[in-house]
């Protein structure tokens, strides 16, 4: 059992290398109330995050380090500020598709 934990630990620790790893890792530290300001946004609203949640993500995912691959996988050439908005704005549709399908299984259990 302290295997799992260990391995887990290691993989929270480590620095995210692509959108798609920073968005998994937002979903293990956000709470709910965190994730729900995120989803319930406009896409042009995203921008009030980047003072606290894009700090954050800029920070603790080290966007302004030379050679970063996550600051790569954003796009090339991308200011850190820039970088932290592209995974704001992956984990708020990555949140919304998961609503959205979760509102479908709800709707076809009650018509069914």
């Amino acid at each position: 059992m302290t295997e799992i934990w260990s391995a887990l630990s290691s993989e929270i620790l480590r620095t995210p290398r692509t959108v798609d790893e920073a968005v998994d890792r937002l979903l293990l530290i956000m709470n709910d109330t965190e994730r729900r300001a995120v989803a319930s946004a406009e896409e042009d609203e995203l921008v009030e995050f980047h003072f606290c949640l894009g700090v954050a993500i800029r920070n603790a995912f080290g966007l302004h380090n030379p050679g970063s691959e996550l600051a790569a996988a954003c796009g090339t050439g991308i200011h850190p500020d820039d970088a932290s908005g592209v995974i704001i704005t992956s984990h708020q549709r990555f949140i919304g598709i998961h609503i959205a399908k979760l509102q479908a299984a709800a709707l076809a259990d009650v018509v069914v």
